[in-house]
């Protein structure tokens, strides 16, 4: 496997609600769900060994239908 000098990777978790479907709470309990499956991947013996010692970032973001509601780093 080829892999790029780099000091950092990246794990993003894509979340997505319609319009119509949009609440707070909704957008917040899929913010909590994507913390918990970002932090579970990032765990991970495959992951561990896939970003061979560089700093690595989770970022979580939601849309709603075309638009970014939310992005942050976990």
């Amino acid at each position: 496997m080829t892999h790029y000098q780099s000091k950092y990777s990246y794990i993003l978790e894509l979340k997505y609600l319609s319009k119509s479907d949009y609440t707070e709470k909704k957008a917040q309990e899929q913010c909590d769900e994507a913390v918990e499956q970002i932090n579970s991947y990032a765990v991970s013996q495959r992951v561990e060994a896939l970003r061979q010692g560089t700093q690595l970032h989770k970022i979580i973001i939601l849309f709603c239908g075309w638009d970014m509601v939310k992005m942050r780093e976990v």
